[in-house]
């Protein structure tokens, strides 16, 4: 059995010195659908298999609204919706809403707003997640309201202050925001 399987082998490789232009597709060609199958392993991974990193994942559930006009994508529920549903949620927890969205940010009205990828969050996001701040605060009654004044929170992995500044105690930035 191994003799045929080694006799195999090397029929092969002397297949593929023989053909330099084939080899090299073939080669190229499993090298391409590793990385594409790794690469779409990770996406999966990230997104899928790995629970939501707040103490009971598998408790998170998502409400939308559907209409006959939006063939079934799910549009979300209005901001008045939202309060319904929290006020009158009797099997849950906690119902929190949020919103994905590209808002720019300037520390000064004078300075260059950029555009950074958010989430636009009901206040008692968190506190249903059961997520505490590492240092600071988060939502007041006041900045969950509509309208209402705008805060940020700014996190993750890759935070750093911005734009950089000395670091006092005390200090409090007033944000410019406008949503696109």
């Amino acid at each position: 059995m191994f003799e045929s399987l080694r006799q195999d082998v090397r029929h092969g490789l002397r297949m593929l010195v023989r053909n330099p232009g084939f080899s090299l597709v073939a080669i190229l060609s499993i090298a391409i659908g590793v990385a594409v199958s790794a690469t779409m392993f990770s996406v999966a991974d990230g997104m899928a298999l790995r629970p939501l990193p707040v103490p009971r994942p598998g408790e998170v559930l998502t409400i939308n609204a559907t209409s006959p006009l939006d063939q079934g994508l799910g549009t979300g529920l209005s901001y008045s919706d939202y309060v319904d549903v929290r006020d009158r949620a009797r099997s849950f927890r906690g119902v929190t809403a949020h919103r994905i969205l590209i808002t720019s940010f300037a520390v000064r009205p004078e300075d260059q707003a950029s555009s950074r990828l958010g989430f636009a969050v009901s206040g008692n996001f968190f506190d249903v997640m059961e997520v505490r701040p590492a240092h600071g605060r988060f939502f007041v009654a006041e900045e969950d309201r509509v309208p209402g004044r705008y805060a940020v929170l700014k996190g993750g992995p890759r935070w750093r202050p911005w734009p950089p500044q000395p670091r006092t105690r005390r200090s409090r930035r007033r944000w410019r925001t406008s949503s696109t």
